[in-house]
């Protein structure tokens, strides 16, 4: 019964070139957290955690700040202000590093547990930086109109008869791969999208429609 269950499941789960890329990084995190140990892997994990609770819950607040003071437009205000935060971030780390660094690295606070711990916070601190990678790459919004605007104008400038002049992958074509044709982007999406960038088109406001004044009223 279990596996008439999972059976649907696992057929509608479509992997791609992205779920491969994902299982390299983490399989390198792995390994980098293995050979430093968790002494040396303590202050970078943390970096990596506060550094995606930081930015996914303040960005929009720092964004606001770019568009209230240079009046940018949001897409690139949010950008700007979660590299703001990241940045912030990092050089708090990178003092914290130059101070304690090198007397937790060769502590060897966590003895028996070293590796071990080690590897999970290597596993951790990866999925980390994907989640950073996949948070720009979910600010862009493009509308059926923006993708047939740039389907038309490579094919008249770069393209001809049978050719599209579509000859590299756009920004919104890997956006695609990424979050609808891969097993990694959707769940990421679904369950964990509070921490990407969401950059949604906010309607503008309905203008009032005039009164029409009937026998004088």
């Amino acid at each position: 019964m279990i596996a008439a269950a999972v059976q649907p499941v696992v057929k509608q789960m479509t992997w791609g070139w992205f779920d491969i890329v994902v299982l390299c990084v983490l399989a390198f995190g792995l390994f980098r957290g293995r050979r430093n140990g968790m002494s040396q892997e303590l202050l970078p994990l943390f970096q990596w955690l506060i550094l995606v609770s930081v930015c996914a819950f303040l960005y929009p607040m720092a964004g606001q700040f770019y568009i209230n003071t240079f009046h940018w437009g949001k897409l690139t205000s949010y950008i700007c202000g979660y590299i703001t935060l990241a940045f912030v971030v990092l050089l708090i780390f990178g003092i914290l590093r130059k101070l304690f660094g090198e007397r937790l690295g060769k502590s060897g606070a966590f003895k028996g547990g070293e590796y071990y711990l080690g590897i999970l916070s290597g596993l951790i601190r990866t999925a980390c930086i994907l989640i950073v990678v996949l948070a720009f790459l979910n600010a862009p919004v493009y509308t059926e109109a923006d993708v047939q605007a740039h389907a038309a104008y490579v094919k008249k400038n770069l393209g001809g008869d049978m050719y599209s002049g579509d000859y590299f992958p756009t920004l919104q074509q890997v956006q695609e791969q990424v979050f609808k044709n891969s097993c990694t982007g959707p769940f990421v999406k679904e369950n964990l999208g509070m921490l990407l960038i969401n950059n949604t088109a906010t309607p503008l406001p309905a203008k009032p429609q005039p009164k029409i004044m009937v026998g004088g009223q």
